[in-house]
């Protein structure tokens, strides 16, 4: 119905409060305003977060530390990133020429690595791999880490300094909307919703086109291809029985459950013929010098994302966890 497991506990919580407060003749007078305050947990605030889930974010927040170390070791056959976890990783580097490949090279680039997911989705066991557009001045570096025992596609190079490129500095100082590491601030966000990105244009070309990005992570974990069938078909059916069930009952099917039960179909039908189902998160990084930069890139960052139909989360008191998070390998999965 669109609440979230919590936001229905608070709502339910607070209407019982206030229920049992108006049948009791006995019931103190505060029992109400407590009600009330329970039930406005449930609020919704920003994406998906709503009254309650920041509170609780702000308490862990500040209960614990904010000062963390990151650290980048060489492993058997790759590099360990620790993090608020580890990750073995391998890391290839793509060599192109520009911010975007204009002369189809990314078509092939983006075919190879689906391929590579549709072979991985033959695996037992599901498997992670990321990708890192990383805006170093007027080169950008791109990135695909995967575990060790991966080889990468025809293209990618070996060799990847990770050190230089994620750790320069290993302290990180965590703030309630950035993240200081020496001279330089920080600033994570996280994709929340595509769906009104418009239909053959590409999905990240605008924050790739965006100056004031830092770095775009698209962070991959692969299904095993048994489990995915079984996802896959039991989302079709469940949708199609609760559509065959409001039918019945006299309701008109709306455009939208028309358009992802379709969805749906297609996605059972591509997984049945061998393609992989992946979940897929998507962050971006901002840089700046100073508060007032960083300011100016968040108002240019939104307002990019806003026209190219991205929802984006604002991450506050979590900016180590999702920064963390968007790290080669993903040490915090």
């Amino acid at each position: 119905m669109g609440f979230r497991p919590h936001q229905a506990v608070l709502a339910l919580a607070g209407v019982a409060i206030i229920a049992a407060w108006l049948f009791s003749a006995h019931a103190p007078w505060w029992w109400v305003p407590v009600g009330v305050a329970t039930a406005s947990m449930a609020l919704p605030v920003s994406g998906a977060d709503t009254v309650g889930s920041l509170v609780g974010t702000g308490l862990n927040f500040y209960s614990r530390s904010r000062w963390h170390v990151l650290e980048v070791l060489d492993v058997d056959q790759g590099t360990m990133i620790m993090a608020k976890g580890s990750s073995p990783v391998r890391c290839y580097r793509l060599g192109h020429r520009g911010r975007l490949d204009l002369a189809e090279g990314d078509l092939r680039v983006g075919e190879a690595l689906r391929d590579l997911t549709d072979s991985l989705a033959q695996r037992s066991s599901e498997t992670r791999l990321s990708l890192h557009v990383l805006s170093r001045g007027d080169a950008p570096i791109t990135i695909l880490a995967l575990e060790p025992d991966i080889n990468a596609p025809r293209g990618w190079s070996d060799g990847v300094d990770l050190a230089s490129v994620v750790a320069p500095a290993p302290g990180v100082l965590e703030r309630w909307t950035y993240l200081r590491r020496d001279a330089t601030l920080l600033r994570c966000y996280r994709v929340l919703d595509f769906s009104a990105v418009q239909e053959r244009r590409t999905l990240l070309e605008t924050l790739l086109r965006e100056v004031t990005t830092t770095s775009v992570s698209l962070m991959v974990e692969v299904l095993p291809s048994s489990r995915a069938r079984r996802l896959t078909a039991r989302a079709a059916h469940q949708l199609d029985s609760d559509v065959a069930a409001a039918s019945a009952a006299g309701f008109r099917r709306s455009a939208r459950t028309s358009a992802r039960q379709a969805r749906l179909a297609r996605r059972e039908v591509s997984v049945a013929q061998g393609r992989a189902l992946l979940r897929v998160a998507v962050y971006v990084t901002t840089e700046a010098a100073n508060l007032h930069d960083l300011r100016e890139a968040h108002r240019s960052l939104w307002r990019g994302a806003q026209e190219a139909g991205l929802q984006l989360e604002r991450g506050v008191g979590r900016q180590f966890r999702w920064w963390s998070a968007q790290l080669p390998g993903g040490p915090v999965w």
